[in-house]
């Protein structure tokens, strides 16, 4: 069905950039930041995820958290249609595994964290990591947090280029100086050699490493930092 719904809509992947986003937290936040970012940098953004699907006109609302295939090249065609220059989508273990996702071609795979979840479907930990992991096998450059332990597998094992984002070890985009209250949260990070002061409105650690992401996946695509900070 994936090869059938690409050749259908004529491989919409190939004509924008497509950003997936895989990993047992921080999905949704890390597409919707992303968005924003890539919104102020004067770019038409399309979503898909668990909670919409914008394709650059309208919403509708989500089924599952990555749709199915044919259904999904029919997104991404509309959104080509519509002007849309990304997707930040997200990629759910479900879909690497039952090939939904087959024929897309992925600018960028960024990998949040894994913890026991979906062992139902998967019944090992071993199976849910392989599932994740299929997307650094499918996209030009891996962001990847190496806080995690599997994220340090897929950094050490993927053959993609690779942007690592961390809080504890060393990475490419590590945060410093960081401070988290009810109000919100603050680091510093280096963008393209400067300095940066981040801050945002939710509080949280989990958020720093979700902002980390999406932070980490502006600078692989080469975004404005003035879009990239206040995004």
């Amino acid at each position: 069905m994936a090869k059938v719904g690409a050749n259908f809509y004529n491989y919409p992947s190939k004509d924008f950039d497509v950003i997936g986003v895989t990993g047992t937290n921080g999905k949704t936040s890390i597409t919707t930041f992303l968005s924003d970012i890539l919104r102020l940098n004067d770019s038409k953004v399309g979503l898909v995820g668990t909670i919409k699907i914008f394709d650059g006109e309208k919403e509708v609302e989500s089924s599952n958290t990555t749709p199915q295939s044919a259904d999904l090249q029919r997104y991404f065609r509309n959104m080509v249609e519509n002007g849309c220059k990304y997707c930040a989508m997200e990629v759910s273990s479900h879909s690497l595994v039952l090939n939904r996702v087959d024929e897309t071609e992925f600018k960028l795979g960024i990998f949040t964290n894994l913890t026991p979840d979906h062992l139902d479907f998967h019944k090992t930990m071993d199976n849910y990591f392989a599932a994740k992991a299929k997307l650094f096998t499918m996209c030009k450059t891996g962001v990847i947090n190496i806080d995690d332990e599997y994220g340090k597998k897929i950094a050490e094992n993927s053959q993609c280029k690779k942007i690592t984002y961390s809080i504890d070890n060393a990475s490419d985009m590590q945060s410093r100086n960081i401070s988290i209250d009810a109000s919100g949260l603050e680091f510093d990070i280096d963008i393209y050699g400067n300095n940066e002061h981040i801050s945002m409105p939710i509080p949280g650690r989990f958020n720093v490493y979700n902002t980390l992401g999406a932070i980490s996946a502006a600078v692989a695509m080469g975004i404005d930092s003035e879009a990239i900070i206040k995004g």
